[in-house]
């Protein structure tokens, strides 16, 4: 049961904001999972102060009702609003062999056209793709030895957009580029650009009480 609380109240959400809870002003609470005791105190101390928090009175009915509730109100609300999906959710990333074989070590780009400088004297491979909480998908990789010199350190460069077209460039110290280029079929979305729940609408202020009435 400890381990059940600790990843729905605690792991799922610091993968779901890739290790740092932002400030949030309001939480909804559904489903009568959350009726189990201590549940909303462990979510309240992995989300931090939030100044909103509904929960229905912890009424099991209410709880069950919310979810769909809030689709129906989306739907009649907002039906001509289009809300792009998600696809594949996460960081554009290196992934390299540290010390040794099976030694992997990402190092994730926050931002396009970041370059950093890679010793991968110890490495056989270099993947280059997204690593999400389901795991790693990969673009492409290379051997290093074909691109480095005597110093075994490369430069790698990574370009993308939010609609998963990524370049990666790898210079040596001499200054030998080598370019790749890959245009994946899925649809790619940092972490912190998640189009949730409506992208850029705001929904309507409601007082807690009269979000079941309406």
């Amino acid at each position: 049961m400890k381990a059940f609380f600790d990843q729905v109240t605690y792991q799922e959400i610091i993968d779901f904001f890739n290790g740092k809870v932002p400030p949030l002003d309001t939480v909804i609470v559904s489903g009568r999972t959350s009726l189990w005791p201590s549940f909303a105190d462990h979510l309240r101390k992995s989300l931090g102060a939030v100044s909103n928090w509904v929960s229905f009175n912890h009424n099991p009915t209410e709880l069950k009702q919310a979810v769909v509730l809030g689709a129906m109100e989306r739907h009649f609300r907002w039906r001509h609003l289009i809300v792009e999906e998600p696809g594949i959710i996460g960081d554009f990333t290196v992934l390299y062999e540290h010390s040794g074989p099976n030694d992997w070590r990402y190092h994730d780009f926050e931002r396009s056209e970041e370059s950093h400088q890679f010793y991968l004297g110890n490495s056989a491979l270099v993947k280059i793709g997204i690593r999400t909480s389901n795991g790693f998908h990969q673009c492409f990789a290379f051997n290093p030895s074909d691109y480095y010199n005597n110093d075994k350190t490369l430069e790698i460069k990574l370009i993308f957009d939010r609609n998963g077209r990524l370049q990666a460039e790898v210079q040596n110290s001499r200054g030998r580029v080598q370019r790749f280029r890959v245009h994946t079929d899925v649809a790619i979305l940092s972490y912190n650009d998640r189009p949730w729940p409506l992208g850029a609408s705001k929904l309507l202020e409601l007082d807690p009480k009269e979000l079941m009435v309406r």
